[in-house]
């Protein structure tokens, strides 16, 4: 032929492949947990699964916070891949669970609206209010069950609620102690009290106050009465009542609880007229509020009965008759 042919080897270059977004597996959402997120989604080339520390390294982006973060997938130095390709994921914010909050201790009614602040955890995080989550109230005054709702903010979402106890406060009504003499008029009677809060008086209460007491005008002869308080209610205190005490003191013989003693005739004998002594329209019994003594009463001239009182009465007065 017209050629000599010669044959010369030529040399084929296999040039590294890019690493593309599309090798990358999709990210599921996640969910914000307080650290960092490491997901390692699958990196796929014409069916082949590329080998994580032989064909590339990851790293991560913005993958602690809700909001978007990037997956980085990083070719390594001796492997049939090169450069770098991304994937995006997101991380939600977390929904606020009942299991966050803290219990609140019951507590006692203060008249005024109750806020008392919860611990708040996740994930041995130690929520902030304002910057987590905000709280409210409801039902958070009077004696019952309150209510405190969380509501979430920032990294969180959604809200969870739980409840607490408002006790009644403990509230004394004590009847005030009194005294008369005996024979005056029962005493208006009145009580104390000791619990009220947040300037609140008997008016916030139900009921009525009665008030008793077994005291009688000119009818008792014990020296000391007891005076009971009751009727009063409430739904925000848990009322006491406490009794007081009436004393009687005994009144003094007067000259005029004894009527005038007719003259009487000489007759030899001792004379013993019987006086009449009353007070406040009461006849009094001999022996039993008084005793009698009788002096100069046989012979003519003046003589002369003395009164001491007894049981209800003290002191001694006397009288004269002729």
């Amino acid at each position: 032929g017209r050629y000599d042919i010669t044959f010369t080897k030529g040399t084929l270059t296999v040039a590294k492949k890019a690493l593309e977004s599309s090798m990358i597996a999709d990210i599921d959402p996640l969910i914000y947990i307080g650290t960092p997120y490491t997901p390692e989604p699958a990196v796929i080339f014409n069916g082949m699964t590329l080998i994580k520390g032989t064909d590339y390294t990851l790293s991560y982006e913005n993958n602690v916070n809700p909001g978007t973060a990037t997956l980085i997938v990083t070719a390594t130095a001796n492997c049939n891949y090169s450069g770098t390709a991304s994937k995006n994921f997101t991380i939600n914010k977390k929904e606020i669970e009942q299991g966050f909050i803290g219990t609140i201790e019951t507590l006692t009614y203060t008249g005024k609206a109750q806020t008392p602040e919860p611990t708040i955890t996740f994930n041995d995080m130690t929520l902030v209010k304002g910057t987590d989550y905000l709280i409210s109230y409801t039902n958070n005054v009077n004696v019952g069950t309150a209510t405190y709702i969380i509501r979430g903010v920032g990294f969180y979402s959604g809200s969870a609620s739980k409840t607490f106890t408002i006790q009644k406060k403990a509230l004394t009504v004590t009847a005030d102690d009194k005294s008369v003499t005996f024979g005056d008029d029962a005493p208006e009677y009145t009580v104390t009290y000791d619990g009220f809060v947040n300037n609140e008086t008997e008016a916030v209460l139900g009921g009525n106050l009665a008030i008793y007491c077994l005291y009688e005008k000119n009818k008792n002869s014990s020296s000391e009465y007891i005076i009971m308080p009751s009727g009063l209610t409430s739904s925000n205190y848990a009322i006491t009542f406490a009794n007081g005490k009436l004393t009687v003191s005994k009144k003094e013989m007067e000259e005029g609880f004894i009527a005038d003693i007719e003259d009487l005739t000489y007759n030899g004998l001792a004379q013993k007229p019987e006086p009449v002594l009353t007070f406040n329209g009461l006849t009094l019994v001999e022996n039993t509020d008084y005793t009698v003594v009788y002096a100069n009463n046989k012979n003519a001239g003046t003589g002369t009965v003395t009164i001491t009182g007894k049981g209800s009465f003290v002191g001694t007065v006397s009288k004269n008759f002729t």
